[in-house]
């Protein structure tokens, strides 16, 4: 149940992140445990931050192959 959910959660973070012209991120398998923890504690604030950190280094990568926002 919980990866079922974890997809769809991810699902929907990266489409709203494309719906807002920002790329999507990739959360490794290495920070799935940080991805959950901060779910189940319902740590808003926290994981905003975390995936903004994500999608800046999303950024980062995708310029180094020529893209730019």
């Amino acid at each position: 149940m919980k990866t079922e959910i974890g997809r769809t959660g991810r699902l929907l973070i990266n489409y709203e992140l494309l719906k807002n012209n920002l790329p999507p991120v990739v959360i490794q398998e290495e920070d799935r445990v940080k991805y959950f923890e901060y779910l189940s504690n319902n740590d808003i604030d926290g994981f905003a931050k975390w995936i903004k950190a994500l999608s800046d280094e999303e950024t980062e990568r995708l310029k180094v192959f020529g893209f730019n926002k």
